[in-house]
């Protein structure tokens, strides 16, 4: 598994990337843990790259379940990643997106009804409430 860590800035949380394969669909699948944010988030695009060039997949599995912290530079490098994907025929398949202390439901909201972006997990929908009689 390749691990990729950012370097700690100043009052800034970590970033942690790890590469592997899912369990038995032999699929790229990226482990993300610690803060999606500038300036650490280009480091998710650049393993992205990577994995496009080397090996061509046609999904790429990202698990967002560690994420502590996204922010806008987060959000726009998951775009990225989505559409440099599909340029080459690859799907992004975005797991475990979830609100969290620091991923805020806003956030997630955003993430799940962007054009370029969905959730491989089906989102469920809130139950309507009924009017008052």
């Amino acid at each position: 598994m390749l691990s990729e860590l950012s370097r700690p800035v100043s009052g800034m949380p970590s970033l942690t990337i790890d590469v592997g394969s899912a369990d038995r669909s032999h699929r790229p699948r990226i482990d993300v843990a610690g803060a999606l944010v500038e300036p650490h988030a280009c480091r998710l695009h650049k393993v992205v790259i990577d994995l496009l060039r080397h090996d061509l997949p046609h999904v790429i599995d990202v698990d967002l379940a560690s994420v502590t912290a996204v922010d806008s530079a987060g959000i726009r490098v998951l775009e990225m990643c989505r559409d440099d994907a599909e340029q080459l025929g690859c799907r992004v398949s975005l797991h475990n997106l979830h609100p969290s202390p620091g991923f805020s439901s806003a956030s997630v909201s955003l993430l799940s009804f962007s054009r370029r972006l969905s959730p491989a997990e089906p989102q469920v929908p809130r139950p309507r409430r009924q009017p008052s009689a």
